[in-house]
């Protein structure tokens, strides 16, 4: 990456950690620990007083905070950390992050009115992962479709237009006709109306990255989105403004690269955001929190030495990400012959995921745990 040019930055905590354990989370699962607020004030005024080198003054003009990085609103006391985000950023973010808690969503009355007045919450994103055991699976908690019609239900009474994202695997394709149904029955579409809004539904891909890397066996081919239904294939393409919005063969994908008639540009977020675990570990925002991403350790490691290590491309994610050009990554791991799907972006995450894996090899545990198939 190159040295930083803006100088906005967003900081994000993990205070309450997740009641989830998706098999698609891009971040990995990592243990639910707590932090205390007091934590949280120290990291950011350590942020808020880096000098850079060859300056004078503290380089950040603005701070973003958020006391989440993966359930919003988690931790019972969320409105005080709501508090502690206003209080210690330098200006709300300005856009809605469209998500809250499902969990809380589907548990606490007035959560939704409170996250409309004090989050702007308009809009709420769902996501399905197919209809009662299949969805339930995919998160690692029984119970979790039914919370998703609950939370869908909570959003609509307050006013909130909910958003559902229907992820596309091997395993969800033969159930995706049921959720035209599930929509008549929630009759969401015409609540979404009297709220004055319509109502989005849209199918994506998991992002080979973090758990989702495990997944990849049910990643869907060309034969499986044949029979996604129509209405829902246009719905698709609407939302995401794209003709091809299942993607390509990754063989085709892989020819194009070798050829040089597709330039394979990774994600880069519009603002820095660094993510901050419990143990003070810090990983860019962007990134799943392993340890080929972790920047530094802040009882450790000034700022200076962990926006270097960010803007050096220092670690082993980042360097595979930015250094490593997208022709020698599908020369030695694109699968000419491949049909399972891909968005250039999400294959190119694959192939940094195959070379961290094959250069850096992950001690025992989950960043190579053996594949657990559906039963």
């Amino acid at each position: 990456m190159p040295p930083l040019a803006s100088r906005r930055i967003g900081l994000a905590f993990d205070v309450a950690g997740c009641p989830n354990r998706c098999r698609h989370c891009w971040l990995t699962c990592p243990p639910n620990r707590r932090m205390e607020g007091a934590t949280v004030r120290e990291v950011v005024a350590r942020f808020g007083q880096y000098v850079a080198p060859g300056e004078t003054r503290p380089f950040f003009d603005c701070l973003h905070v958020m006391t989440w990085y993966r359930e919003p609103d988690f931790h019972p006391d969320y409105r005080r950390l709501r508090e502690l985000e206003l209080e210690l950023s330098s200006e709300p973010l300005s856009e809605d992050l469209e998500v809250l808690s499902i969990w809380r969503l589907a548990r606490e009355p007035g959560y939704a009115a409170w996250a409309r007045e004090h989050r702007g919450t308009r809009v709420c994103q769902v996501t399905f992962f197919g209809i009662d055991r299949t969805h339930d699976w995919f998160f690692r908690r029984p119970g979790a479709f039914a919370d998703n019609l609950r939370a869908t239900a909570s959003l609509l009474e307050a006013g909130i237009l909910p958003r559902w994202q229907l992820f596309l695997t091997k395993r969800s394709v033969p159930e995706l006709r049921a959720f035209k149904g599930r929509m008549a029955r929630t009759k969401v579409r015409e609540a979404c109306a009297r709220i004055g809004g319509e109502f989005t539904i849209f199918l994506n891909t998991p992002s080979p990255e973090g758990e989702a890397f495990h997944i990849e066996h049910l990643r869907p081919t060309s034969g499986d989105v044949r029979i996604v239904p129509k209405w829902l294939e246009r719905a698709t393409r609407l939302h995401l403004k794209t003709d091809t919005p299942f993607g390509e063969p990754e063989g085709a994908l892989v020819r194009k690269v070798l050829r040089g008639e597709l330039t394979m540009k990774p994600y880069e977020p519009p603002l820095l955001w660094l993510n901050v675990s419990p143990s003070l570990d810090v990983y860019p925002g962007h990134a799943e929190t392993s340890p080929w991403w972790r920047l530094g350790n802040l009882r450790e490691h000034s700022v200076r030495e962990i926006i270097a290590a960010f803007e050096r491309d220092a670690v082993p994610g980042l360097h595979a990400t930015h250094r490593l050009p997208p022709e020698e990554l599908a020369e030695r791991f694109g699968r000419r012959y491949g049909r399972r799907l891909y968005q250039p972006v999400d294959l190119h995450a694959r192939w940094v995921g195959e070379w961290l894996r094959a250069e850096h090899p992950p001690e025992q545990g989950a960043a190579h745990r053996p594949e657990q198939r559906p039963p």
